[in-house]
């Protein structure tokens, strides 16, 4: 198989992984109710996997997947505003740690609270609520050790998959 095919089915694979962890995700109570947002970050990890086994370019690409089949699935406009609001801040952010050599769970909770300061941005300017920036101590409660042991789980996955393809 050539090489163009190998990567567009593996993001495929990866964007399915995505969408599937974001919609049942979705479905779960949040973690904290007086925390609107407060998430595990399931799909995450599978953005993760497509940063360090694709790059940019395949993290961009599962992270629109994830966010537009998301909404699409869901049926909320709002919902769409909020996961791209929130992915492209934590995407915006990984991608350098990236580069500078961050571990994997130190690039995953940088994006877990640029996803969450994302979202807050998104509710303020279509709210105009200037309040909502006070929920933003609590989220980054959450997103650190959230972030952080999806982080984990991203870097077992890659290296177990690493190995066992090659």
């Amino acid at each position: 198989m050539k090489p163009a095919v190998q990567r567009l089915t593996r993001l495929a694979l990866i964007a399915a992984c995505a969408l599937a962890a974001h919609t049942v995700e979705s479905w779960l109570p949040p973690l904290f109710p007086a925390l609107p947002g407060a998430r595990l970050g399931l799909s995450n990890i599978f953005v993760l996997f497509a940063l360090l086994s694709d790059g940019w370019g395949g993290a961009f690409a599962v992270t629109l997947i994830k966010c537009l089949g998301g909404a699409l699935f869901s049926g909320s406009t709002m919902g769409l505003m909020y996961s791209l609001g929130g992915s492209l801040a934590a995407l915006a952010i990984m991608l350098p740690m990236r580069r500078m050599k961050f571990g994997v769970p130190g690039i995953s909770v940088a994006g877990a609270v640029a996803h969450q300061c994302g979202q807050v941005a998104v509710a303020w300017l279509v709210w105009n609520t200037p309040g909502a920036l006070s929920l933003l101590p609590g989220l980054w409660l959450v997103a650190v050790p959230t972030g952080f042991a999806m982080g984990l789980l991203a870097e077992m996955l890659y290296n177990r998959l690493k190995r066992l393809i090659g």
